[in-house]
């Protein structure tokens, strides 16, 4: 069987950003840092990747919004197994989806 390792930090912010802005070197520099601490969170797994950039993909562009999302993730992330951490971000991109996509991804 193969394993897959994680995205190291590099591969992981080039998925983020090129899923968000296109490059990189589109991102407003006061997003970085929030955008970091997301990643992080996010442990190198795509999925969560991935996952996280659609959900800020329809949210504003600002570092509190982002914030906002960081938090939510929540800071119990850091002492969960990878598929746990997985589960909370699909968990919260299920949650941001207006009820009738909901019914739908359910059914």
């Amino acid at each position: 069987m193969y394993e897959a390792k994680p995205l190291s930090d590099d591969d992981s912010h080039r998925l983020f950003f090129k899923r968000l802005f296109c490059s990189s070197e589109d991102c407003p520099h006061d997003l970085r840092e929030v955008s970091s601490e997301i990643l992080r969170k996010c442990g190198g797994l795509p999925l969560a990747i991935i996952s996280i950039a659609g959900l800020l993909a329809n949210r504003s562009k600002t570092a509190e919004a982002w914030g906002n999302t960081l938090k939510s993730i929540s800071a119990a992330a850091d002492k969960d197994s990878p598929i746990d951490k997985m589960k909370r971000i699909l968990l919260l991109s299920y949650f941001d989806l207006p009820p009738h996509l909901k019914s739908c991804l359910s059914y």
